[in-house]
């Protein structure tokens, strides 16, 4: 449900005549019986398949060189006082390494029973609400002595004390209360979350949206495709794990949303490279979108 319509739907809400309230007190029911919303039932949902840019192999294998390292380990840097020897790139292969990004919501409409605690002019000795005579309690700390409690009703009979602060207690009033919480987060090709892939992603870069995966395969042509070990249930049952929860305290549910608003297979292109340095054999995966080194398990395949 877009935004404008769930405000059009809290201001009916909150403009109910007492009717309609009590109707819709009566209309709910628990937790589960209330849901709504597509996160429910991940089948329902349609995952979007795009591919992240790529920067060329000569750009990406400029980071192995001395005057690029990006992080490389100091063995590619000057080691006590030697200068390190031309690297050698003996292979370079490209792949892409799929991970998920996942955005959702869950709000929920619900009743609870509460007490309020309201606060009476200095001068009102009594209090009647729909028929019932409220009790007027001391603002004051409560007495501690059986001495003090007697001579507090003998001042509360007496009216001595009309000018003290007091309050009355409204009991089993029925409250209209919401909970929301939203999230969104990357999780890698083992299900694992991943900050650094969320992180980039918020900076929006510039993502080529594929109709489904024989496209992708055209776009991708000979180059590997790592393989995705994270189902899309798996994904939304991690979203649902981190955002949805019954109210701590209710009645009765009214409205129960958990919505899937993005669920997206990402391709990240990555260069192997095998190469030597010092005599050295090395082994590098490049992020081919930022050229930054990747240093995760995910990306550690054998060349």
């Amino acid at each position: 449900m877009e935004d404008e319509e769930r405000l059009k739907q809290l201001k009916k809400y909150l403009s109910a005549t007492l009717e309609e309230f009590e109707s819709l007190v009566a209309s709910s029911g628990d937790f589960d019986d209330t849901r709504v919303g597509n996160g429910w039932d991940p089948a329902r949902i349609e995952e979007s398949i795009a591919v992240l840019p790529s920067k060329t192999t000569e750009e990406l294998l400029s980071v192995l060189r001395p005057t690029g390292l990006h992080g490389l380990t100091l063995a590619l840097r000057r080691v006590r006082g030697k200068s390190i020897s031309k690297l050698v790139v003996k292979s370079c292969r490209r792949m892409y390494v799929p991970f998920w990004l996942v955005k959702g919501f869950h709000e929920c409409y619900y009743f609870r029973t509460a007490s309020y605690k309201v606060p009476t002019r200095e001068d009102v000795v009594a209090v009647e609400v729909e028929g019932s005579l409220k009790n007027l309690v001391l603002e004051n700390s409560r007495p501690s002595s059986v001495l003090e409690i007697l001579k507090m009703r003998i001042d509360r009979l007496a009216g001595l004390i009309a000018d003290s602060p007091r309050h009355f207690v409204l009991d089993g009033v029925t409250e209209l209360a919401r909970s929301w919480k939203e999230m969104m987060f990357c999780l890698d090709r083992f299900g694992r979350i991943d900050p650094a892939l969320e992180l980039m992603l918020r900076s929006k870069p510039p993502l080529h949206r594929m109709k489904d995966s024989a496209e992708l395969r055209r776009y991708v042509g000979e180059t590997e495709l790592a393989a995705m070990e994270a189902s899309k249930e798996t994904t939304i049952k991690e979203l649902h794990k981190r955002i949805v929860s019954s109210p701590s305290s209710f009645t009765r549910i009214l409205t129960n949303r958990f919505d899937v608003t993005e669920l997206s297979l990402i391709y990240l292109p990555v260069l192997k490279v095998e190469y030597s340095s010092n005599g050295s054999a090395q082994i590098a995966a490049i992020d081919a979108y930022s050229g930054r080194i990747l240093r995760d398990q995910s990306f550690k395949v054998t060349i």
